[in-house]
């Protein structure tokens, strides 16, 4: 309790125990426990989520049960149909109704809360701090542990609930936001109770005998800047280094508030808990960057570039698409789309970016994987990459620059094809003759044909060796095996994320795993069909087990821009390319839907990645999808899952 200066007007000291006895001191806390409450409570909801998801992949059947009780798909649909629904502001801002209600509905119920409370301040500064200003400043330091725990890559929340950190950024800014406001709320009342008793020179006194005045203002001072420098102009500048001054001040700030707070009302025990989770963080990130990146030396990074990428058409208005792949041997496991950080300590060692996983996982657990990542070109650390290799890189056939590639998968498919083989339950389908059993992987086939037809009119690749650091694997995305139909959505690198569903898709299929999906569409908007280069052998992977599954599936290719690059011949069975053409989200979703209602299909997931604008058409699609199948206008189709995720943090 902070106690100003004498004043003549002071309250008699039997006034004063009777004030305070009616409000006691620490009865205070009681509002930073109720906000943890309700934090937790969402947690909580958000964990049941999570568990039923978890439980429709260990068993694929469980959604074609739940579609059959009555009213589940009806409560289902409605409630996706409003959780989808983005709102758009000024064509810049897309934000989920799911977070609007939440974070709207805490908002309003936490401002109303502290401020219908009475009273709001005491008669005379000498009775005691305003009751106002202390509840207000229990309530922002109930918020502190989750504002931290939202802004780490590794942290419980994502753990427990399966929102992927990048998610949580939003809500992120959101709890920091209302945080700023309840210090605000803390301050004021200090400030006018004084000069309200005496004036500006009681106010200085206040200022000089108390350190908790002046530690709270350096606080409330570091925050505001924080806050500031979070806004996307100022981010857009140097993000490398918003990062590190945000972090800066973040751990300055934390420590003026442990002298502010100077275990008062037992509000240390929020500071610790914040500490906790930091700590938390940064000793399980550091264990996967030992763990994944052969501790202390770092694995070697195979980089690789087109060597005429930079080159520019005279004719063609088209600029070039620059790509970097870059790929890894690491004992890393990881599922498909999830990202990786990558440091490159030779060439910006304080700076590490996230990129999704092109790759799957070794299927033996006492092999490395081979970890590609597909970058596409822009300033920053791409640029740097592509300009090392482009300028030190040595050259070689676009083809057989992929032989690291066949080589580290031959070893995994051969061991999973001896464990297939062993066991007559899980038999493929289709069998691969002894001829195909003996060369290796499905890819590898088609990739030594390739190598054999098409050699001399391959692009040049340059590549080189650098040292990495990995850290990761971060994000959760359910597999798309537990639904009938299944609708890919990708734009540009987004097709990063998606990809690696469709390969885990077909492999499952053809290695005799029970799927309940029928038919897969991935639809990818690009801006030139040069990008289907850099993803060559994974497409021609897919092409061969389109051979030996059941499965269908269909890719088409929207080129936005018109050029002379035309489709390589090998993938026209799996590709379809329509140039000059925008993929158009809503219609294309539409004719999804309605194809799976024709089929007689009950459940279909969409899955998307792509831009903020992209996403929000998907997004309300599927939500005026949904709507339409709570009232049972689709027939037979009882269930439309979205799973979306921007290609940016």
């Amino acid at each position: 309790m902070i106690h100003g200066p004498n004043s003549p007007d002071a309250p008699s000291r039997e006034e004063s125990e009777r004030i305070t006895a009616a409000a006691p001191w620490d009865s205070n806390v009681d509002y930073a426990k109720r906000v943890s409450y309700i934090c937790c409570g969402f947690v909580i909801l958000f964990m049941i989520f999570h568990a039923i998801r978890v439980l429709r992949e260990l068993s694929p059947r469980l959604g074609l049960l739940l579609a059959k009780i009555p009213g589940v798909p009806f409560v289902t649909a409605f409630v996706r149909a409003i959780g989808y629904r983005k709102i758009n502001i000024f064509n810049r801002l897309h934000l989920s109704l799911t977070f609007v209600l939440i974070a709207g509905s805490v908002t309003i119920g936490t401002i109303v809360w502290c401020f219908t409370v009475m009273p709001l301040y005491w008669a005379n500064g000498e009775i005691g701090s305003p009751p106002l200003a202390v509840r207000s400043g229990m309530m922002a330091t109930a918020f502190l542990p989750f504002l931290f725990s939202m802004a780490l890559k590794l942290n419980p929340i994502s753990l427990l609930t399966g929102v992927s950190h990048a998610h949580l950024q939003r809500y992120h800014q959101w709890t920091a936001v209302l945080f700023f406001f309840f210090s605000i709320v803390h301050t004021v009342p200090f400030i006018k109770v004084p000069l309200d008793d005496a004036g500006y020179s009681n106010l200085c006194a206040y200022f000089t005998s108390s350190f908790q005045y002046w530690t709270g203002t350096v606080a409330l001072l570091l925050l505001f800047w924080m806050c500031l420098s979070s806004i996307g102009f100022f981010r857009r500048m140097s993000y490398e280094f918003f990062v590190l001054q945000h972090i800066v001040c973040a751990m300055v700030t934390m420590g003026f508030l442990f002298v502010h707070y100077d275990s008062l009302i037992s509000s240390h025990i929020w500071l610790w808990a914040t500490v906790g989770l930091w700590i938390f963080s940064v000793a399980g990130r550091g264990l996967l960057v030992l763990f994944s990146s052969d501790f202390f030396i770092g694995p070697r990074a195979h980089v690789e570039v087109l060597a005429e990428a930079g080159v520019v058409d005279p004719l063609s208005k088209v600029k070039p698409m620059e790509c970097v792949r870059v790929s890894f041997f690491t004992p890393l496991r990881w599922k498909p789309g999830q990202h990786v950080y990558v440091r490159f300590p030779g060439i910006a060692p304080l700076e590490a970016h996230p990129f999704t996983i092109l790759s799957l996982p070794s299927h033996s657990g006492y092999t490395r994987s081979h970890l590609v990542l597909l970058m596409r070109v822009h300033k920053g650390i791409t640029r740097r990459l592509f300009d090392l290799v482009s300028k030190h890189g040595e050259e070689e056939q676009a083809l057989g620059a992929l032989k690291h590639y066949v080589a580290a998968e031959k070893t995994d498919d051969m061991e999973k094809a001896t464990e297939t083989k062993s066991d007559p339950s899980v038999m493929a389908p289709k069998i691969v003759d002894a001829q195909q059993e003996s060369r290796g992987c499905c890819c590898n086939n088609n990739l030594e044909l390739a190598h054999d037809s098409e050699i001399a009119n391959s692009a040049i690749v340059k590549s080189t060796s650098i040292k990495a650091l990995l850290d990761g694997p971060y994000g959760y995305t359910t597999t798309p095996l537990t639904f009938e139909h299944v609708l890919l959505y990708a734009s540009s690198t987004g097709i990063t994320h998606l990809l690696p569903q469709l390969t885990m898709l077909m492999r499952k299929s053809v290695s005799g795993t029970q799927i309940i999906t029928r038919n897969v569409k991935l639809i990818w908007g690009v801006r030139t069909l040069q990008m289907l280069e850099w993803i060559k052998p994974e497409l021609l992977e897919l092409l061969h087990l389109q051979s030996l599954s059941s499965l269908s599936v269909q890719i088409d290719v929207y080129v936005s821009r018109d050029s002379s690059d035309q489709l390589d011949p090998t993938l026209s069975p799996l590709v379809r390319v329509f140039v000059g053409q925008r993929s158009n989200a809503s219609d294309l979703i539409g004719e999804a839907v309605e194809t799976a209602s024709c089929d007689k299909v009950s459940t279909m997931a969409v899955y998307a990645c792509g831009t903020d604008s992209l996403l929000c058409d998907i997004s309300n699609a599927a939500a005026a999808a949904n709507t339409r199948i709570a009232f049972g206008k689709h027939g037979s189709l009882k269930e439309l899952r979205l799973e979306a995720e921007a290609f940016h943090f």
